[in-house]
């Protein structure tokens, strides 16, 4: 053979190669016309408890719940060798491998409104993302206890424990949780509702990374020797994994396996999803988001992550471990309107310096929140219990303290679970992008409900009392700082004190068991509001 046909050959092999390389794209379709769905009729792709979700929160069933029309996935499967993947209800659209030449083929189906190149043949082997992966390892400190700062002592107490409520854990694998001592609770109990592996497209999710098992452990641990509870123990949980855990590699394609995986969460009535990871950069540069993209309304799982919150669902994230690297600010999906980004903390005043700082580009505050993420205790793969720092760990505490919540106060929509949790911490008042609205607590968000149902600025109770009176400022954002006098009868004054109130802290316990038996007054004063309230001193 000639060396001019041999290079010739060889050229055609090559050309062959690159033309048969299989890559993933999603495919956006056009319209749900000819669905046999309708949104009359949600129980055929929504479970009691998604409907129940929406329904309690008066949320509709929209034409964006229904799955895609199935003779548009018929038509892909019949274009050449295209192999659909997954099926997204929320975009309207598939996941699909394909070769650059079926790619064009579908292009121009006429039900096609776009197709989008999200990975190449070699990303379908599974990848760790340090960067996306928000957990570090930072030395350890005993400063302060990483539960006790949410007050969930007290929430134990009030025999909360996330009973009745579904949290989702969107994350890169949860290693040895079927074989832990912590979490053999949630076996033999049935609180463990469903797992899946969209990489691998396997229910087997105990393996690859244990990330999210360090995260679970923040959430749903219950063991006694060496003693570790979680904050929602209660909860029943889904194990999704959605990221890539093994090597380098970042492509798109994880968050759109991220928004099957919250669709899915959404479908059996999910009532929180964390999610302790984060993008903005990818191996194609072309991929890459800008800090002009956290806008709440670009990247694709800031997208998701809002659908699943417009369906009722409190949507939970790390804010980031970029604090100190040069991109610096939140990741995606911190981004998202109606969700918490969550930062982290040292101590109750010492910010991580590895937590990601806001604003949105749009100018919304981010982070939403703190936790604990320096030096936490997080249960490993292997049972043992160490120390781990990062916004991954900040988040889960959060998300299982919004499940606690929302269990102790049924009423409320994951929209009020959210101001709530805002409007309570401990920054509410004046909040910036580095701690946001600061610290929540369940002693805050308790005294935040109970302010809604109250009638007037301020009470006292109870009333006649014998030994002590509380004194109860309803809103410490309208009212933080308030003179209390205390007049008997006769109108001599007796005590004067100035008060300043907290969310955590709105009550004020004054001590009359030394006061003879009468009528007194009880001035309260703020700088929006005037009181004089009556009490009997038995």
């Amino acid at each position: 053979m000639n060396r001019r046909l041999f290079f010739i050959l060889f050229l055609s092999v090559i050309s062959l190669q690159i033309r048969a390389q299989v890559n993933s794209y999603f495919v956006r379709f056009t319209d749900k016309e000819n669905t046999p769905y309708s949104v009359n009729a949600p129980e055929f792709f929504l479970t009691q408890r998604a409907i129940d979700r929406r329904t309690n929160q008066g949320i509709i069933v929209t034409e964006d719940d229904l799955p895609p029309t199935p003779t548009y996935l018929i038509s892909l499967e019949n274009t050449g060798s295209v192999s659909v993947r997954y099926v997204s209800r929320w975009f309207n659209g598939a996941i699909i491998q394909a070769t650059s030449v079926d790619a064009e083929l579908v292009k121009q189906l006429s039900f096609v409104a776009d197709i989008e190149y999200i990975a190449p043949s070699n990303a379908g082997g599974r990848a760790y993302g340090g960067s996306k992966f928000d957990s570090l390892e930072q030395p350890a400190s005993d400063s302060l206890s990483q539960f006790s700062i949410l007050g969930i002592d007290e929430m134990r107490g009030d025999g909360i424990d996330g009973t009745g409520k579904m949290i989702a854990v969107l994350d890169g694998g949860f290693r040895g949780v079927d074989t832990g001592i912590a979490f053999g609770h949630l076996f033999n109990n049935n609180q463990l509702i469903s797992t899946y592996d969209f990489i691998t497209g396997t229910n087997n999710v105990f393996q690859h990374s244990s990330h999210g098992t360090k995260v679970l452990s923040l959430m749903a641990a219950a063991q006694t020797s060496p003693e570790y509870v979680g904050i929602a123990p209660g909860a029943s949980y889904l194990l999704y994994i959605t990221e890539n855990a093994d090597n380098n590699i970042e492509y798109r394609i994880e968050e759109y396996w991220w928004l099957i995986a919250a669709e899915k969460a959404d479908s059996l009535g999910a009532d929180v999803i964390n999610t302790s990871l984060g993008y903005y950069s990818f191996e194609d540069p072309s991929m890459d988001y800008t800090h002009d993209d956290l806008n709440g309304r670009t990247a694709v799982i800031t997208l998701a992550a809002q659908k699943a919150a417009e369906r009722g669902i409190v949507f939970v994230t790390s804010a980031g471990n970029t604090g100190n690297k040069t991109w610096e600010k939140i990741t995606f999906p911190g981004d998202i309107v109606d969700g918490l980004a969550v930062g982290s903390m040292v101590n109750e005043i010492t910010i991580s310096s590895f937590s990601a700082s806001g604003p949105s580009i749009d100018d919304r505050i981010k982070p939403d929140v703190m936790a604990i993420g320096s030096s936490v205790y997080v249960i490993t793969e292997d049972g043992r219990i160490i120390r781990g720092s990062g916004t991954s760990y900040s988040s889960p505490m959060i998300a299982a303290l919004a499940a606690g919540f929302w269990q102790a106060n049924p009423e409320l929509t994951a929209l009020e679970i959210l101001d709530a949790f805002r409007f309570s911490s401990t920054n509410s008042i004046s909040p910036d992008n580095e701690i946001g609205y600061g610290i929540p607590s369940y002693r805050a968000l308790k005294n935040y409900v109970e302010h809604l149902k109250a009638e007037t600025w301020a009470s006292i109770y109870p009333n006649p009392t014998e030994r002590e009176l509380l004194v109860y400022v309803n809103d410490p954002s309208e009212d933080p700082l308030v003179n209390i006098k205390l007049y008997n009868c006769n109108g001599q004054p007796l005590l004067f004190s100035s008060l300043d109130i907290t969310w955590h802290d709105n009550k004020y316990i004054l001590d009359v068991s030394t006061l003879p038996q009468g009528i007194y007054v009880l001035n309260l004063q703020s700088n929006n509001n005037t009181s004089q309230l009556k009490f009997v001193k038995l």
